[in-house]
């Protein structure tokens, strides 16, 4: 969803399909989790068939697709539900098939805010997502993807009992956004906070991408350059530097 009105509109849709599957189907599954457009369902394998061809014939430009349960797991956003012998359900980290677990390297050349935040985000998602019975199994897994990205267990941990929240301000004062270089605007934000109680956001310096311009032009004949034009009138071959309205020239010259 690349536009910010993509949820919104998701979630309206997905209301209206709620309320038209609820009028229409006169068996309700047991268990009905919603998050945007993502479903977790619990029905009866008879009537699965029946609920996914009633949410296919609801609208004819939209298609739902499913995924069933796998030797007694089902992933779900990024969490992997698992039912136990007993019928009772417990829960994971779950990640897809291509994950790599390349993180932001600890060498990388960002505010330590943003180093620490990697860590913390890893650990405290298997404290949160992981029943009793899985932590260990997950915590050796971000053990291992952490080190590999160059971060220490020890410092991780530490960064993992810490909390980001800051007490409000007095005064509420905008923030000052700079570019992260190590040993000047980390002293700058140290200032700005001290002396004014002024909040910094660090953003990671620029790519190389994006201080390079793209070889490719939108639209060739309006943007300054030579250009080789063929042709087979006598003209062929014909070199053109123009600063503005090569188009219209080259129109010129086609007649």
């Amino acid at each position: 969803m690349g536009s910010p009105i993509a949820p919104v509109v998701a979630n309206i849709f997905m209301e209206w399909v709620e309320r038209e599957l609820v009028d229409k189907m006169t068996y309700r599954p047991r268990f009905w989790l919603r998050y945007v457009d993502d479903v977790f369902a619990i029905v009866n394998r008879d009537e699965l068939a029946i609920i996914f061809q009633c949410l296919n014939s609801l609208h004819e430009k939209v298609h739902f697709t499913k995924e069933e349960e796998k030797e007694g797991g089902l992933p779900f956003l990024d969490v992997m539900v698992i039912r136990g012998s007993g019928g009772e359900l417990h829960t994971t980290v779950y990640r897809k098939p291509t994950h790599t677990n390349r993180y932001l390297h600890a060498s990388s050349h960002h505010h330590p805010s943003q180093i620490s935040s990697v860590p913390r985000s890893l650990i405290n998602r298997a404290l949160s997502l992981c029943d009793p019975p899985y932590i260990e199994c997950e915590l050796r897994v971000v053990r291992q993807a952490l080190e590999n990205n160059g971060y220490s267990w020890r410092q991780s941990s530490r960064w993992a009992q810490t909390t980001t929240r800051r007490k409000p301000s007095c005064v509420n004062r905008s923030p000052v956004y700079l570019t992260y270089v190590k040993g000047v605007t980390d002293k700058i934000s140290h200032y700005l906070q001290r002396r004014f109680d002024i909040v910094t956001r660090f953003r990671p310096p620029a790519l190389v991408k994006s201080i390079l311009r793209s070889p490719k032009d939108r639209d060739p004949l309006n943007v300054p350059g030579v250009y080789k034009i063929p042709c087979d009138c006598a003209l062929r071959g014909w070199i053109a530097f123009e600063i503005l309205g090569l188009d219209k020239n080259y129109n010129n010259i086609k007649e």
